[in-house]
């Protein structure tokens, strides 16, 4: 009685898997349909009543496999096995059947074979996950790296270390505007020598360097700071210095400082005439300077009154609302030509006394 229930219990079990195997091929023969027709765009022929998915897909071939019917596994001499490893034996189901996989080096791509999309917050890279030249040329393109990318203090520091990417790795424009904003780059991620002087356009508006030296080829060396943080100092362009915010006082060793004169550099070289008349046009003043706490008293000329006798020495504002400037370097030739007149006029003035006196003499002898 045992036996015959054995038999028939073990003959129901066999006929239940028997189904369940033809329902699983089945329903593996319309996913591969399907998944057919998902590749070339054509749905038409896929049953509508059995939706493909992922899971339900990996979920067939597991029952296939654990129930050994021929699906090989992968292993150390069958890396690209259909269903998986022994312990995992659905790891790797299909992977020669969607474009690419995860197996023999292949693509990692997804059942479309259109890439894989990692979502916001999703990837993380430990210390060391990217080694030595492993972001070689041209790695990242332009513009793969948006605004917004790289938020506060994700760059550490010795975050990207010397030589970890290469030549071209970063191009034009491949990090956005806004992707590292300040202070998101700590101390040290960047080595300064890796920095050329190209690196640096003519948009440059100013290096604010505190407690540190700036030294640029052999021939500027500051020990200290040289660029006051805050508005612009307009070195070099006094013509577009439209604030008060510069320096009052600068500071040099008595070597002095030192300008072009050099006569080959210069052409339509003319002498300067009428210096004394043009110095007595202007208006020497004292003056102490407005909204300062300690004003001092100074002394110079105004600069809209000078431009009347000396316009080459006055330097106009960019526009209306800009300050006028002045040279007063270019003070200096005029009022060596001037002196040069007076002590023309003194020699003129000399020999006239002396005529007059020898005349004077002559009567009284």
């Amino acid at each position: 009685m045992t036996s015959t229930t054995d038999s028939t219990d073990s003959n129901r079990n066999s006929k239940k898997q028997q189904r369940t195997i033809e329902e699983q091929r089945e329903l593996i023969e319309a996913q591969r349909d399907r998944l057919d027709a998902l590749a070339t765009g054509d749905e038409t022929g896929a049953r509508e009543d059995l939706p493909v998915s992922r899971r339900s897909a990996l979920t067939a071939g597991g029952l296939l496999a654990l129930l050994g019917l021929g699906a090989s596994t992968a292993s150390a001499s069958n890396p690209t096995g259909q269903v998986g490893t022994q312990n995992r034996p659905i790891r790797a189901l299909f992977t020669e059947e969607v474009n690419g996989g995860l197996t023999g080096g292949a693509a990692l791509t997804d059942l479309r074979g259109t890439g894989i999309g990692i979502d916001a917050e999703t990837l993380a890279v430990e210390d060391g996950g990217i080694d030595t030249g492993q972001l070689a040329s041209d790695a990242v393109g332009s513009g793969e790296i948006a605004s917004g990318a790289v938020d506060t203090d994700e760059l550490a520091s010795s975050a990207v270390d010397t030589d970890e990417l290469a030549s071209g790795a970063v191009g034009t424009a491949t990090i956005a505007s806004g992707a590292v904003g300040s202070g998101k780059i700590a101390s040290g991620a960047v080595d300064i020598e890796q920095i050329n002087t190209s690196d640096f356009g003519s948009n440059t508006e100013q290096w604010v360097l505190e407690n540190t030296n700036l030294e640029v080829g052999s021939g500027i060396f500051s020990g200290g700071d040289i660029v006051p943080t805050g508005t612009s100092s307009a070195l070099g362009s006094p013509s577009d210095l439209d604030s008060m915010n510069a320096w009052e006082n600068i500071y040099y060793q008595s070597g002095g400082l030192n300008e072009e004169s050099d006569g080959r550099l210069k052409e339509n070289v003319r002498a300067i005439d009428g210096g004394l008349d043009r110095l007595q046009s202007i208006r020497p003043v004292s003056y102490e300077l407005k909204d300062r706490d300690d004003p001092e008293t100074k002394l110079g000329f105004i600069a809209q009154e000078l431009e009347d006798g000396i316009p080459e020495a006055v330097n106009e504002p960019a526009d209306s609302d800009g300050y006028y400037g002045v040279n007063y370097t270019g003070v200096i030739p005029v009022t060596v030509d001037a002196i040069q007149e007076l002590a023309e006029e003194q020699e003129r003035l000399r020999d006239r006394v002396e005529e007059l006196e020898s005349r004077l003499n002559t009567r009284e002898e």
